[in-house]
């Protein structure tokens, strides 16, 4: 149902106005009087959502854990909002004034996770990331950039920080090096980016509708179309992820540890490459494909690259009988 602002500066939309600002500001006793201030000047309105929030931060446990908790915070407004998907779905418009309360909540509970003086979290907490997006939720971004440099060489969800890093490098206006983070992301574990929530739309289209970009780009059929694991591949054939990607965010020796599967020799077969692990072949070929225009030689020696026998050339060749189709769309970039 679609809110009554017959005029921004009417009466009843200086109260409704009043009513949400203090809703996000986690002032229950003021929002309730606006909100019942505004319902006197227009009795029909549905505001079903607005006191579903009312009644949330009113909640003592709410409170308290906003206060002491943040990982409890978390976890009731998480729970919040699943309650209220029927409200937004009768009313579509209504995120906008969930994302406005979201914000204000987060903005607190990150003030309580980051001082010092508060209980320190669960370290899972922190290492699964869920502190991080804490502080996105909240829009510090500078801060939630700084945590994920921290938790990268320690954290149990390793994509899960890279793609976090992307978010927060995108919305500080660092787009080039975010699609970096994004791609660090895509080889590592895609299956852990949270696909609808990646704040770079153009990412987000290709993590949830790569058939689309595919028949957009001319991509020929193939299983690279449907499956998660093949999303950098698609990114560096589309475009929307580099095909030499900042160093400092995704380096080389990281790339070789997925590309390179056993010994170097059983990846120089003349029929197949044998992946290593739970890496699938969609990463292998991406990890191969970056490595395959680096820098020459020297980039893809290392673990597995004995006596240099692997040249550039060689994982090249590799990386092209993996998906040839793929490699040749990858490769008429260059040219």
């Amino acid at each position: 149902m679609k809110l009554y602002q017959p005029d921004l500066f009417s009466a009843p939309s200086i109260s409704y106005n009043k009513a949400i600002r203090n809703l996000q500001k986690l002032r229950p006793a003021d929002a309730r009087y606006h909100l019942m201030e505004y319902q006197g000047y227009v009795p029909e309105e549905n505001l079903e959502l607005e006191y579903s929030a009312l009644e949330f931060i009113s909640d003592w446990a709410v409170q308290d854990a906003i206060a002491t908790d943040p990982e409890t915070a978390m976890d009731l407004f998480e729970q919040w909002t699943i309650e209220i998907q029927p409200l937004l779905e009768r009313r579509p418009q209504g995120r906008q004034v969930v994302e406005k309360i979201q914000r204000g909540f987060f903005k607190r509970v990150s003030e309580t996770l980051l001082d010092p003086a508060c209980p320190a979290p669960d370290p899972s907490f922190m290492t699964q990331g869920r502190a991080v997006k804490c502080l996105m939720m909240a829009a510090r971004w500078n801060r939630a950039l700084r945590l994920c440099e921290q938790l990268a060489d320690y954290t149990d969800r390793p994509a899960r920080i890279a793609a976090y890093m992307g978010d927060s490098l995108y919305e500080l206006g660092m787009k080039n090096a975010s699609r970096s983070a994004y791609l660090k992301a895509c080889i590592i574990a895609p299956d852990e980016i949270e696909a609808y929530a990646v704040r770079d739309t153009e990412i987000r289209e290709l993590f949830t509708s790569p058939e689309s970009l595919c028949d957009e780009h001319d991509i020929p059929d193939g299983p690279w179309r449907n499956h998660i694991n093949w999303t950098g591949a698609i990114g560096i054939a589309t475009g929307l992820l580099p095909l030499r990607p900042d160093p400092r965010l995704l380096p080389l020796s990281g790339l070789q540890e997925i590309f390179y599967s056993t010994d170097s020799k059983e990846i120089m077969k003349q029929d197949h490459m044998v992946t290593r692990y739970h890496y699938s072949t969609g990463q292998c070929f991406a990890a191969g494909i970056i490595l395959s225009y680096s820098s020459g030689p020297s980039a893809v020696t290392g673990p597995g690259a004995h006596k240099q026998e692997n040249t550039t050339m060689d994982i090249r060749r590799a990386t092209m009988k993996l998906a040839p189709e793929l490699f040749s769309i990858i490769l008429s970039r260059l040219t």
